[in-house]
């Protein structure tokens, strides 16, 4: 049992102290931004507090015992005094006051330990130490003039004392004088080393910070002028197509009121009522994408349906007018399931929305092909056109709103919605949609899960 007594206690003696560094380092450094750079030199300083107290606590007693000089021991205490403070400026988020009486420790305790050491301080290193210290510290450009100057004055201080010796320096031997000397180095590297690291990795985190904030304009940017153009151009195809189906149903009633002969007054009828429906659809796509934007839409109303009476249902007339100016014949594959469920009203719009794009897009004198298959846990339609490919790289950006980029080179005047509607209602009731393009074939699939029968049941 004392072995492992002695391993738990080591363990636990571990764990305080790490706790403890943690907690004296991060004095008033958590719960800020990780770009702060206040954050940085908070954490910075108390690091440096932290090793400047351990050097006084194992420096200050060593050396006046080699020397028999108080003057150390004394200088040491009061610096350890000073800083100690720090660690709760910093805690109570008083940045600016800890990180002045740092700064005004560590000139006070160069001059007083250079003053009383003598050469045995590196005047060079401290120096550099000082500068460093400066620039870690400060960031306005007043502070930083004021205290390189308060540094430089201490420098010549120091300079001038070791010429003329105002104050007397500690008496040692010479092996005495020698570990002065190497302590003294020692210190003043790691202080130096310390300080422009935490220097560089300010500088490293500003710099990251800033191309980051590029970074995010850029694409603020990058939006702003997307979105522009995504209005310019549905305003341009709104108008632009409400126009033509306007036109359709004007030139209708055009001809139903005049008393030409040759257009029976059938085709007047059917060219009328073809303009209305394709007005209707394109506004009801609008309805539904103002619906879409805005985060809302309904929840599918499942029902059994004959397939047979709605694909005839499906299949209207507005269809063939289009099919007649490209003399596109439409045929239907007899592969699909006498019923099935669904939401008529929206599987009603989806299939409009992928028929009508698959007119405008198809070639003339080739067939669209809808079929209807099962499989054996999901039903699928796929409508298949023949035509310019679309490219890998934009067969999800054609879901997106406001997105025609089929066939680049003919004005389809398409409002750029259709499918973005009908991927959101396709989604809507739990199926998938996908698109293939290839060898001058396009096919879109949809594809819905028999499972809907089960929330048929449940409303019933």
């Amino acid at each position: 049992m004392k072995p492992q007594q002695t391993n738990d206690r080591t363990v636990s003696k571990e764990n305080f102290i790490r706790a403890f560094f943690d907690y004296v380092t991060n004095a008033g450094a958590k719960q800020t931004d990780q770009y702060d750079t206040k954050l940085e030199i908070s954490k910075g300083i108390n690091i440096l507090t932290a090793w400047a107290i351990l050097i006084n606590i194992i420096t200050g007693p060593a050396l006046t015992k080699m020397t028999g000089d108080y003057r150390i021991i004394i200088g040491a205490a009061i610096e350890l005094l000073c800083l100690i403070p720090i660690f709760s400026l910093n805690r109570q988020r008083r940045f600016r006051t800890a990180n002045l009486l740092f700064f005004f420790v560590m000139n006070t305790s160069m001059l007083y330990f250079g003053l009383i050491l003598g050469k045995s301080v590196g005047i060079t290193l401290m120096a550099i130490f000082l500068a460093g210290l400066t620039m870690f510290v400060f960031t306005n450009k007043k502070h930083i003039i004021t205290s390189a100057t308060t540094t430089f004055l201490i420098l010549i201080m120091l300079e001038y004392n070791y010429k003329h010796s105002f104050v007397p320096p500690v008496s040692a031997n010479s092996n005495t004088h020698t570990f002065m000397e190497f302590t003294a180095l020692c210190v003043m590297f790691s202080l130096v080393v310390m300080v422009f690291h935490f220097f560089a990795k300010i500088k490293n985190k500003n710099i990251a910070k800033e191309k980051e904030i590029n970074k995010s304009k850029s694409k603020e940017i990058a939006q702003v002028k997307d979105i522009s153009e995504s209005k310019t151009f549905f305003i341009r195809s709104f108008a632009h197509e409400m126009k033509t189906y306007v036109y359709h149903v004007c030139f209708a009633c055009g001809l139903l009121e005049s008393k030409d002969q040759d257009v029976p007054n059938e085709q007047k009828m059917f060219i009328l009522k073809s303009g209305s429906e394709n007005l209707q659809r394109f506004v009801e796509n609008m309805l539904i994408y103002s619906k879409l934007d805005a985060g809302k839409i309904d929840q599918p109303d499942y029902k059994r349906i004959e397939t047979k009476w709605f694909i005839d249902n499906a299949l209207n007339l507005s269809f063939f007018i289009h099919a007649s100016e490209k003399e596109i014949t439409l045929r239907l594959d007899k592969n699909f399931p006498a019923t099935f469920v669904t939401d008529p009203t929206k599987f009603q719009i989806i299939l409009n929305n992928l028929i009508s794009n698959a007119v405008k897009f198809t070639t003339t004198d080739t067939p669209i092909v809808i079929s209807f298959q099962s499989e054996s846990t999901y039903w699928c339609v796929g409508i298949e056109n023949s035509g310019n490919e679309i490219p890998k790289n934009e067969m999800q950006e054609i879901f997106k709103p406001f997105v025609t980029k089929r066939i680049k080179e003919i004005n389809k005047n398409g409002s750029g919605i259709g499918l973005y509607v009908t991927k959101n209602y396709v989604e809507n009731m739990n199926g998938k949609i996908s698109v293939y393009s290839e060898n001058g074939v396009t096919r879109f699939t949809v594809m819905f899960p028999y499972s809907n029968e089960l929330l048929l049941k449940e409303t019933a």
